[in-house]
C-alpha cells in the first residue's frame, strides 16, 4: 500500500515499510528517553552538569553591526568544566534554523574567552535572532546515566532573543539621498523582498527625524509614519492607517523634516 507524505512543499508516495520505519524512529526516541530517565534515577541523579548559561544577553542594533554582549553568573566561568561561549543566529523567525556564527575559548579561532560579539555580516533590513550558550570541556563529561560523550552546553533558552535585531545605518543630513527599497515593489519577485516580512518596504538614508506621508496617486493620505529613532532606516508594512493591505498602483511618498525641508518620491506597488 502507498502512503502520501508531505513536508509542506512537496508530496511523496512512500510504501508501508518506509512509513513504519518513520513511525518506529519516533518510538525508538521515546524509549531512549525512558532509558536515560531510568539511568539518571539509578545513578542518584548524577547526570554530568553543563556549564552555567549566560546570566543575561543583550542585543543592540548599530550602524555597521549588530552588537551582542552577555553577563555571567559569579561562578559561571569556573564551574562544570566551562571552556567558552558559542553564538548562534537565525534569519527572519525565532523558531527557524540557527547557525553558529561565533565561538570563543580554547581550540577555537578566538582562544581568549570574551563576553561580546559584533555581527558584521548582517544584511540591512533583515531581522535576526540569536542565542548564546556556554560550552564545556569534553573531559568534564564522565558519561554517567547514559549521557552521550562530548562537550556539554548550557540550555539555549536562557540566552535566546525573541525580538528581531536589525542592522541600522547612520542618518543622512541631506534628504535628497533617501531611497525606497524595493521600488517597484513586486510581490512576485521574492528575491527582492525581505524574508521576515514579505509586505515590508524600506526607507533608507533618512534624516534622524522626519515625517513620512504616503498618498495614493489621487492625493488621498493613507499612512503617516513618524521617524524618530535617530537612525537612517525606517519601514512600512504596505498597510493603510486602517490596517488594510494596499492595492497595486502608484503612490506618492512625502518626506518632511522638522525644520521644513521636504522631498517627494514615487513608489510603484505590484501585488
Amino acid at each position: 500500500r502507498a502512503y502520501k507524505a508531505s513536508n509542506g512543499n512537496n508530496t511523496l508516495l512512500i510504501n508501508g515499510k518506509t512509513k513504519n520505519d518513520w513511525v518506529y524512529t519516533g518510538r525508538d526516541s521515546l524509549f531512549r528517553t525512558f532509558r536515560r530517565a531510568l539511568a539518571n534515577y539509578n545513578s542518584g541523579y548524577g547526570l554530568p552538569k553543563p556549564p552555567l548559561p549566560p546570566a543575561a544577553v543583550r542585543v543592540i542594533s548599530q550602524g555597521d553591526k549588530i552588537h551582542l554582549e552577555w553577563d555571567t553568573f559569579p561562578s559561571g566561568e569556573t564551574a562544570n568544566g566551562f571552556r567558552g561561549y558559542r553564538v548562534f543566529r537565525a534569519l527572519a523567525q525565532a523558531d527557524s534554523t540557527y547557525y553558529q556564527v561565533f565561538a570563543c575559548g580554547p581550540g577555537t579561532a578566538n582562544p581568549t574567552v570574551v563576553r561580546s560579539f559584533d555581527d558584521r555580516n548582517a544584511v540591512r533590513g533583515f531581522g535576526y535572532f540569536y542565542y548564546v550558550v556556554a560550552w564545556g570541556d569534553p573531559a568534564a563529561n564522565n558519561g554517567a546515566a547514559l549521557t552521550p560523550a562530548g562537550s556539554l552546553v548550557s540550555s539555549r533558552y536562557y540566552g535566546q532573543t525573541y525580538d528581531p535585531a536589525f542592522l541600522q545605518r547612520a542618518p543622512f543630513a541631506s534628504i535628497d539621498s533617501i531611497r525606497i527599497v524595493p521600488n517597484p515593489y513586486n510581490i512576485a519577485a521574492t528575491r527582492n523582498l525581505f524574508p521576515d516580512q514579505r509586505d515590508k518596504v524600506a526607507f533608507y538614508n533618512l534624516p534622524p527625524q522626519c515625517t513620512i506621508n504616503i498618498y495614493t496617486e489621487s492625493g488621498e493620505l493613507i499612512k503617516t509614519i513618524e521617524h524618530t529613532n535617530g537612525s537612517g532606516d525606517d519601514y512600512w508594512n504596505s498597510t493603510t492607517k486602517y490596517n488594510q493591505i494596499v492595492v497595486s498602483g502608484v503612490y506618492i511618498v512625502v518626506f518632511e523634516t522638522p525644520d521644513g525641508r521636504a522631498t517627494i518620491q514615487k513608489m510603484v506597488i505590484i501585488r
